[in-house]
């Protein structure tokens, strides 16, 4: 299959350009064979990847090269026609290389939201109390378990820092350690923290 995704692009390619060069004598010509040609180069690189595209890219710029210097019009050599020509090997390939990487963002994109929804699903099946929190301390997100300790919502917590669930003789007796958390150090403590109602409750917290 993934052989299929590779060689489909720029077989496709070569394909077209020789059906376009066996209507090109007769009443049946293809109309703008550069532009789907060019369409051709975009869809090599979007199913394949950035090589299928290049290689699509060389194909049809090849092609419209060839077409452009066997052409029976009196202007086929003009300068402006020739660099015309040299711009195809530039442009074609700068648009498969970008279209393949806009394809590999993509597909890096998708794959790292299937991860987090995984982790995301594994997290809310702890049993353990679970909180996400960014380099400033502002909590980012809390699996269920951690929501039912803390009586909070994850829209509440997600408005508050770490210092704002720790009970206040428990945080000037031991204050936060965030830069050895943002040194990716595991720090290990025993704490009194704060419900939403007020009442309070130890934890162990182990957190990196």
């Amino acid at each position: 299959r993934r052989w299929l995704r590779f060689s489909a692009g720029p077989v496709l390619t070569m394909l077209f350009a020789a059906v376009c060069e066996v209507l090109r004598p007769t009443p049946y010509q293809i109309p703008a064979p550069g532009v789907i040609i060019t369409l051709f180069v975009v869809w090599s690189s979007f199913v394949g990847g950035r090589a299928p595209g290049l290689l699509s890219a060389v194909l049809a710029a090849a092609y419209l090269a060839w077409l452009n210097a066997n052409s029976t019009s009196p202007l086929a050599w003009r300068g402006e026609n020739l660099t015309r020509i040299r711009v195809l090997w530039v442009t074609l390939p700068a648009l498969a290389w970008m279209t393949g990487l806009l394809r590999e963002r993509a597909l890096h994109a998708a794959a790292r939201a299937r991860v987090d929804g995984e982790l995301r699903a594994l997290l809310e099946q702890l049993p353990s109390a679970v909180f996400l929190a960014d380099a400033s301390g502002r909590y980012l997100y809390a699996n269920p378990r951690a929501l039912d300790q803390t009586g909070y919502s994850l829209d509440e917590l997600r408005g508050m820092t770490l210092a704002d669930l720790i009970a206040p003789e428990s945080l000037s007796e031991n204050p936060l350690r965030l830069d050895e958390l943002c040194e990716d150090r595991t720090v290990m403590v025993k704490r009194r923290l704060r419900r939403r109602d007020g009442t309070t409750f130890f934890a162990d917290i182990a957190g990196r």
